[in-house]
């Protein structure tokens, strides 16, 4: 940890910051870098992005410091970069290459590294990694296969049994690109949707599916400037898109500490600068073995769950990696007291909640109206479009 910053040339100019990402976490992440007085710039292909309305003026040399252009545009995507002393992300399918060339090219830093990103996003080197880290007894990952056609996909299944849980390689979230098969009639119509899939090049990971006890998160931060680790959220799912997220986590003082010891050793074997959020399962493979801890996947970025830390924690993790992107001391965050016998509950806002509830104003003025006094936090992320699946903000409540 006593390297220096790539960032430590710089001079006492204001930061140039840009996002590659306009969404949610690209706007609660440039409210932070503005208070820290950086210049802020956004990358993103929708014009209504929410970010967009956060970005600095003339941060990349025009009127708003937001820039129109898809991820694939590579001269966009250049010039973007050599506007900027440093550069993160919001959005994980972008061009890998494009920008560890770009940033070579302009001597821009790329924060987390550009390599992380490129493991993160692909399942199966996700898996990878994790088998080649020395991980304490009670952790691994979920017992998988590979399959890049039909013939493995039947062997994957013979070897795992049903229930089962398939994944694409890359990308899919929110449930997408995933398949629950619990029987033979499910299996079925699973390779249905594979084949074509297959027929394309893609690949699958097959994974066992646990007896579920719980899923957890750690955000974990590392710069030179030290590492820390937020506390452990505990997270539910509602059709497999994130639901919930309590703090403090009901588990035992141990799987805690675990999980927190586990996600800083993935940072220190990934010199992580920047942030990284791990995904665990608490669960068992069958009902006569024991609990264990499994790593779902990683996120070299802000996460979901981690918004509770906007009212629950002393730092949000969007400070904490605000400071880590512009080289500033970092400090463990602390869970703030809750009243008695409460505790802090995030809650995702879908479109589906603004479309039964009648709309926008409706949702807001319905939620106030049930929460009242124990509603910390009400954020509509601002999106004009109102879509079924789509997340649109979410609320911080003290709950029993």
């Amino acid at each position: 940890m006593n390297s220096p910053s790539p960032l430590s040339t710089l001079d006492e100019r204001p930061r140039r910051v840009g996002i590659i990402g306009g969404g949610q976490l690209g706007l609660m992440l440039a409210e932070s870098l503005a208070h820290h007085h950086a210049l802020v710039s956004i990358l993103d292909p929708d014009p209504c992005a929410p970010a967009a309305r956060a970005a600095s003026p003339k941060a990349t040399g025009s009127n708003t410091g937001f820039v129109c252009a898809h991820f694939d545009d590579l001269g966009a995507l250049d010039a973007f970069v050599a506007a900027q002393d440093v550069v993160t992300y919001e959005w994980e399918s972008i061009n890998c290459e494009a920008l560890r060339l770009a940033a070579a090219r302009h001597g821009t830093v790329v924060l987390p590294d550009v390599s992380l990103l490129e493991t993160t996003r692909s399942r199966l080197a996700e898996r990878q990694w994790v088998q080649s880290l020395a991980l304490p007894e009670k952790t691994s990952c979920v017992p998988f296969r590979l399959a890049s056609n039909v013939a493995q996909a039947q062997d994957g299944k013979q070897a795992l049994g049903l229930p089962l849980v398939i994944k694409t390689d890359r990308g899919g979230y929110d449930g997408k690109g995933q398949w629950v098969v619990t029987h033979e009639a499910g299996w079925n119509d699973a390779l249905g949707a594979l084949e074509p899939l297959f027929g394309s090049g893609a690949r699958v990971i097959m994974e066992r599916r646990l007896d579920l006890l719980a899923e957890m998160s750690c955000v974990v931060a590392r710069s030179p400037q030290g590492s820390l680790t937020f506390p452990v959220f505990e997270n539910t799912h509602r059709n497999q898109i994130l639901h919930t997220t309590d703090l403090p986590c009901g588990l035992d003082d141990s799987m805690m500490s675990l999980a927190r010891s586990v996600a800083l050793k993935c940072a220190e074997s990934a010199q992580l600068h920047g942030l990284l959020t791990v995904e665990f399962f608490y669960g068992r493979e069958s009902e006569s073995s024991q609990g264990k801890l499994y790593i779902n996947e990683f996120a070299p970025r802000p996460h979901n769950s981690g918004h509770i830390t906007r009212r629950a924690t002393s730092t949000s993790q969007f400070d904490i990696l605000a400071r880590c992107l512009l080289d500033l001391p970092l400090a463990q965050p602390q869970l703030l007291p809750a009243p008695p016998g409460k505790r802090y509950r995030m809650i995702n806002i879908l479109g589906d909640d603004m479309l039964d509830a009648g709309g926008r104003v409706a949702f807001e003025q319905a939620i106030h109206q049930q929460w009242q006094s124990d509603l910390l936090e009400y954020y509509d992320y601002g999106k004009a479009e109102i879509r079924k699946g789509r997340k649109m903000g979410h609320f911080i409540v003290l709950t029993p």
